[in-house]
């Protein structure tokens, strides 16, 4: 107590910690002669203390060296508007942190404390809405302290500017600090992408929880939620406002189908789910608000609930098949599509010496198709939480396609399904007694599954008569793989498989009917395939060597027709180029929305699945 009488003999300054006022009442209480007195005016967020025994004179005199740097205002001003720039701090290191540490707080103040709708939508998460958990002050002091910030600015309420790369991490800091100054009660955009990226790459909670705790990343919990909100605005606004009114849309149904692992073996998991596909077009926008909702949701829910409730029922009509259609006559053989392609394609790899100047097929496709796909919109729609194969669930999967076809104003509405679901989708449309599935929506097998029923017809013909051998002897495919790959199980490496030994029969072909043309019908050919390879990206040049080509293209498939007739394998493996040729045009077709190509590749198909027992997809 010493100390402190000693101390309050003379004049001096009580620091922070001394403004609580139950410490100043005891200290009033203990020590009778102390007086306290707040200024006006002064830059100090402090009591002054000092005795009773002292003067007015001696109180002034003592306090005169302090309040010599003190800048004093109108009576009607008070210290809060003082701008901190212009405050003095000479009073020791002290006194400077707590003056920039008051400037940063009260900046902070100025922070959304909550997105103006939840869940928060695309543009919340972009640099300018990032920016708005950035105080300048904040901003500046970072800058300064991680020495980006290379002059001192002049106005601290004036945002430095930073290059680009700097400018995104003092960013990353500042919402960092927010996120701890508000604990954990503001999200700031950086933590919950973060979190919500982490739980999607990773599916692990423990590195998820370890960032949270870093102040990084929003915790699990929070990650769930922000998901399971965008899940229910999904559901309750319906169709996306960008999908446009009485544009041409797709609907893809598939199921999906969990394993358990369970005691008894039950318990698996079915679902079906749906995806809308629409293409960007350029033209006038008519935005589909129909369907919005104006539903809140809540940032406590953590739970998604039950979204099919109802379920359609199933008409319980007599099973009907479709109408019968009985060509006058067989249709006459053709040739198996795209062949001009093919042929360009061979001839220009044959032509030059190094062969990597030509890309492989998938990019060269690319690159010389005329047309050019628009880009895609693509929606995710509610599962349907039952099997697929049910009768309910099919009756739910029509109702849902013609509610999406009347909420975009379609006359009729293209839904794809594998093979499963396509067969009850048939089943239900051809006994519908008023026509409307059967007018409405046009079903479609999908091109995937087609394709791998098909590479397995191509096995099933060619595996024995030479095809694995040839694989396997050139390292194409390993011995373990090959029944998978020949049955079309394993798409990519039957594709692949099937890419190059048809380049390698191709050539083989083409050198057998060069060799039968004159010397100078060889260099014409040579030239044309020499100038096609070099300038293969020019469309116009492009369609007309093509259309040049098609002239060696008549007397290539004579020559062809020639050889299967006097020998028995030529025209063997020949029929394996003619039906890898259709597989590859009718990936062509899907790929570049060739319509007319498709259904013509379709068409030279059928007969084979007839002829190996793909009775499902011939049907």
């Amino acid at each position: 107590m010493w100390d402190i009488f000693f101390l309050c003999s003379s004049c001096f300054y009580v620091n922070i910690v001394y403004r609580d006022n139950r410490l100043k009442d005891n200290l009033q209480e203990k020590i009778p002669q102390l007086r306290f007195y707040k200024p006006t005016h002064s830059q100090f967020a402090s009591l002054i203390c000092y005795s009773s025994q002292l003067t007015v004179e001696d109180l002034i005199e003592r306090l005169s060296p302090q309040l010599d740097n003190v800048t004093t205002t109108d009576d009607d001003t008070t210290d809060d508007d003082i701008p901190p720039a212009n405050l003095s701090l000479s009073s020791g290191i002290k006194l400077e942190f707590r003056h920039v540490s008051d400037l940063v707080n009260r900046s902070l103040s100025s922070v959304p404390k909550q997105y103006k709708t939840w869940p928060p939508v695309l543009e919340d998460f972009s640099l300018d809405s990032c920016m708005k958990y950035s105080p300048t002050e904040l901003y500046n002091l970072i800058a300064c302290i991680t020495g980006l910030m290379k002059d001192v600015v002049a106005d601290p309420y004036v945002r430095v500017d930073l290059p680009h790369d700097q400018h995104l991490k003092v960013a990353s800091i500042c919402q960092d600090i927010i996120y701890i100054w508000s604990k954990g009660r503001i999200q700031p955009p950086k933590t919950l992408a973060l979190g919500l990226t982490l739980r999607h790459l990773t599916g692990n909670k423990r590195v998820n929880d370890i960032l949270s705790a870093l102040v990084h990343a929003a915790s699990y919990q929070i990650s769930l939620g922000l998901e399971t909100a965008l899940a229910m605005s999904q559901h309750e606004q319906g169709l996306p406002p960008e999908f446009q009114l009485t544009d041409a849309a797709a609907v893809c149904w598939d199921n999906i189908d969990f394993s358990n692992e369970t005691v008894s073996g039950g318990g698996t998991a079915h679902y079906v789910n749906g995806i809308l596909l629409q293409p960007i077009t350029q033209g006038p926008v008519t935005p589909n608000t129909a369907s919005q909702s104006s539903a809140k949701i809540s940032k406590s829910v953590r739970k998604l609930p039950r979204l099919d409730s109802v379920m359609a029922s199933a008409p319980h009509n007599r099973k009907q098949g479709p109408s019968q259609v009985r060509p006058a006559s067989l249709p006459e053989a053709k040739p198996p599509p795209g062949q001009l392609s093919e042929f360009t394609y061979v001839n220009m790899k044959n032509a030059v010496q190094d062969a990597t100047i030509i890309p492989p097929w998938t990019d060269f496709q690319k690159e010389t198709s005329s047309n050019v796909q628009p880009m895609t919109r693509i929606h995710y729609l509610p599962l349907i939480l039952a099997p697929a194969t049910e009768a309910d669930t099919i009756a739910t999967i029509l109702h849902r396609t013609l509610q999406i076809a009347d909420q975009l104003k379609l006359d009729r509405i293209v839904a794809v399904f594998d093979l499963a679901i396509y067969a009850k989708i048939q089943e239900q449309r051809w006994s519908d007694r008023h026509k409307v599935y059967l007018d409405r929506i046009i079903p479609r097998l999908g091109e995937f599954h087609t394709t791998m029923s098909y590479l397995g017809v191509i096995g099933k013909r060619f595996g024995d008569g030479g095809l694995a051998a040839i694989w396997t002897e050139a390292d194409l495919v390993a011995p373990g793989s090959l029944n998978a790959t020949l049955s079309g199980k394993q798409y990519n490496r039957a594709m692949r498989s099937h890419k190059v030994l048809f380049e390698a029969l191709y050539r083989l072909q083409l050198q057998g009917f060069i060799s039968t043309l004159s010397e100078d019908e060889q260099s014409q050919l040579l030239s044309l395939s020499e100038l096609l390879s070099a300038n293969y990206r020019d469309s116009d040049q492009y369609e007309q060597g093509s259309q040049t080509m098609s002239q060696y293209l008549a007397r290539f498939q004579h020559h062809k027709s020639q050889q299967s007739d006097s020998n028995p394998t030529y025209r063997y493996w020949n029929s394996y180029m003619e039906m890898v040729q259709t597989l590859l045009t009718f990936t062509r077709a899907s790929r570049t929305n060739n319509w007319d190509l498709h259904l013509e590749c379709v068409d030279w198909m059928i007969p084979w699945y007839f002829a190996y027992d793909r009775s499902h997809y011939s049907r």
